[in-house]
């Protein structure tokens, strides 16, 4: 009998164990790695908590501490004639608030002196002033910095905030002129022979041009207003608000505008204005057309009208409470015509405005 050898080795009979080495798990933080992880995240937090809070809060408080240093400066040149203006402009910074406190001024924050609008600069003097500067300050070296408390969490915990106004009193120039019915105020600033709305030419028709007053950007302009006008002989005159039940506009220009003046919505016979510069208005596309077919719209405080877009004066008068409104000179404009609201045909318009124009710089 042979023996045969067996297949199986001695390995397979006696098997020895292996040793298994874990292999180390990525991808995973380790503990302390996720508390670096989680400071910095928060570190990134609070600063655009900061950013997003307290960067409002100041920009906030700067607005507010600027307009209590323009009604400041405002307020203490009337004080310019008795020697108040300090005590006025304090006073005046004390009626306001910045982040919730009243706005304090020291009397070294408020000077006198000459406004040279020319030049736009101001020079502190006690000879013939005729302006007011006022410093309004919340600062650390004050000891009332704005707080900003989410970013003393990065070192930061206050920011200083600085305005600065100047106020100046001009003495009112005024020129007196007549509107009569006729003026049309799409001729404004056109040579002899231009038509309008085919009923009506230059000169005889165009609007009245403001003189004796410059126009000058960015000044404040208001009038005053006697006489009454009808669109047609022997029907109902109206005063410079015009007919309230009767609203319209050039219903004969084209594209909404004519010569290049824009249209406008304000009540038949009232008193419109327009503003240009040296151009002919022809030279560029008209400007939106404002709308005052409400009382609402025609009650406001103060108005900003563009070069070119016919703009409802009225009686210059707020509806609600009487107060004169103030029409503020745009950019660039060097001339003032003021016309009578009609749709086409302003030549059988019947009565005249004599009209004050009231200009402060």
């Amino acid at each position: 009998m042979t023996l045969k050898e067996s297949s199986m080795s001695p390995a397979s009979h006696n098997p020895q164990p292996r040793s298994r080495r874990r292999r180390p798990q990525r991808g995973r933080a380790r503990p302390g790695q996720t508390l670096i992880i989680v400071i910095i995240s928060w570190a990134a937090i609070c600063g655009f908590v900061s950013l997003g809070v307290d960067l409002g809060r100041a920009r906030l408080a700067k607005s507010q501490l600027s307009d209590a240093a323009s009604a400041a400066a405002r307020r203490g040149v009337y004080g310019l004639d008795d020697g108040t203006a300090v005590s006025k402009a304090i006073a005046a910074a004390a009626d306001n608030t910045c982040d919730g406190d009243p706005v304090v001024l020291q009397p070294a924050d408020v000077e006198i002196g000459v406004w040279d609008a020319a030049a736009r600069t101001f020079t502190p003097t006690a000879g013939s002033p005729n302006a007011v500067r006022v410093t309004a300050r919340r600062t650390a070296a004050r000891g009332n910095p704005i707080p900003t408390p989410f970013a003393a969490l990065i070192g930061r915990s206050n920011v200083d905030a600085i305005a600065v106004a100047v106020a100046t009193i001009t003495t009112p120039t005024n020129t007196q002129i007549n509107v009569p019915g006729t003026a049309n105020p799409w001729l404004a600033g056109m040579p002899a022979g231009t038509t309008a709305n085919g009923f009506d030419s230059a000169p005889t028709a165009s609007p009245t041009q403001v003189q004796g007053l410059n126009i000058t950007p960015g000044a404040c302009l208001n009038f005053n207003f006697t006489g009454s006008v009808s669109y047609y002989p022997g029907t109902q005159p109206f005063n410079p608000d015009g007919n309230p039940n009767w609203i319209i506009n050039n219903w004969g220009s084209q594209n909404g505008g004519e010569h290049g003046i824009a249209n406008v919505y304000a009540p038949l016979t009232s008193v419109i204005g327009v503003f240009l510069d040296d151009n002919l208005p022809t030279g560029s596309p008209p400007p939106a057309s404002l709308d005052f077919s409400t009382a609402a719209s025609r009650d406001f405080a103060s108005l900003a009208p563009q070069l070119k877009q016919p703009f409802f004066i009225g009686d210059g008068l707020s509806g609600a409470t009487g107060t004169v409104q103030q029409f503020i000179v745009p950019a660039g404009a060097t001339r003032l015509f003021l016309g009578v609201v009609d749709g086409s045909g302003w030549l059988d318009n019947v009565g005249s405005f004599s009209v004050t124009v009231h200009g402060v710089n």
